[in-house]
Formats: C-alpha cells, sequence, structure tokens
C-alpha cells in the first residue's frame, strides 16, 4: 500500500552554473540567504535578486535581501550592478555599500515553507561570520538538488502500487459479488 510521507527538506547542494548576471548569486557552503517578506523573515538559498528603481536588493518575488544585520540592502541605482566579494560585500564604483547577509538555522522536522523556495524559520536565525567555509559566487546560480530520474522512478513505484491495490480492491469485489450471486440462487 502506498502511504503519505513525512515533509522531507533535503540540504545536499545543487550545481552552480555560471549565469554572467551580477544580481545572480550562490551561496558556497552551509548558509541561507534572508528576505523580508509580509510573513516576516524567511530562509532561501535562491539567489535570483535584482535591483529595484530605488536601489533596494529584492529577490525574485519582491521581496528586500537582508544584510547580516537583518536590515534591507540599499544600493546607489545610478551606479550598475554591484560587485561582490566572496565574503557577500557589495561595492559600487570600489565602494563598500553593504553585504548580502549569510545565515545559518536548522530548519528542524515541522518547518514551515514559504513560497516556492523559502523555509520559515522558527528560531531566529545566526549570521555567518568568520567562516572561511561560506561564501558568495557572484554570476552564479544553485540549480536544485532533485535528482528528476530518481524521483520519476519513485513516482512510478507509487503509481503501481496504487494501480495493485486498485486492482485487488476490484477483484474482492468480484469474488464477493460472485459469491452472493452464487448462494443467493440456492
Amino acid at each position: 500500500f502506498a502511504s503519505a510521507g513525512k515533509t522531507y527538506l533535503s540540504t545536499a547542494h545543487g550545481s552552480m552554473p555560471e549565469t554572467g548576471n551580477p544580481f545572480d548569486f550562490a551561496i558556497q557552503g552551509d548558509a541561507w540567504f534572508a528576505i523580508e517578506t509580509p510573513g516576516g523573515t524567511v530562509m532561501t538559498r535562491d539567489g535570483r535578486f535584482s535591483m529595484n528603481e530605488n536601489g533596494e536588493l529584492m529577490s525574485i518575488e519582491g521581496y528586500p535581501v537582508l544584510d547580516g544585520g537583518g536590515a534591507p540592502i540599499q544600493l546607489d541605482p545610478r551606479n550598475g550592478p554591484p560587485k561582490a566579494g566572496a565574503d557577500g560585500s557589495l561595492r559600487q564604483n570600489d565602494q563598500l555599500v553593504g553585504a548580502i547577509g549569510l545565515y545559518t538555522f536548522d530548519p528542524g522536522q515541522n518547518f514551515v515553507r514559504y513560497g516556492n523556495s523559502g523555509i520559515v524559520p522558527a528560531r531566529t536565525p545566526e549570521p555567518v561570520t568568520d567562516r572561511s567555509d561560506v561564501g558568495v559566487a557572484q554570476g552564479f546560480l544553485e540549480e536544485s538538488n532533485v535528482n528528476p530520474v530518481l524521483e520519476m522512478t519513485r513516482l512510478i513505484m507509487v503509481q503501481r502500487a496504487f494501480e495493485n491495490t486498485a486492482a485487488l480492491i476490484r477483484q474482492t469485489d468480484t469474488t464477493t459479488d460472485d459469491a452472493i450471486k452464487t448462494l443467493g440462487s440456492k
């Protein structure tokens, strides 16, 4: 029989192809970006950002990206795209204008999803500081960590289990009907 599974969050990293877009950022290491949503702070590894006309660094859904202190990142829209350092620092015209916040947190077992790629943290996430194993790569995006072939195989297995169960139920109904007809005619 097929049964409902548990909600699962894989923290495995996806591949990081180069996009060349200066507003695409990928995290290297175990960390998360923070964005401010109407539902509060949300953690994501989706680094598809843009700059709006006011110079705010925004997520693809239009939410402000936060720095390490939890404040929205403000850029100068007249100076074009920023240049990011490996630590997430952002520079425009060789001047430090901010830094992309990188955070660590434990989603736990009863995590709550937000949108397509966000997780609402149960506790306040901790900013990453002084870690050489965590950083940002500008012009790259982290792809999904899902193996589509494996997941399609699992989906086929669940579908076959459902079909087998449905066939078993039909066979039981047929057997019961036959028994009623046979015993009812005597």
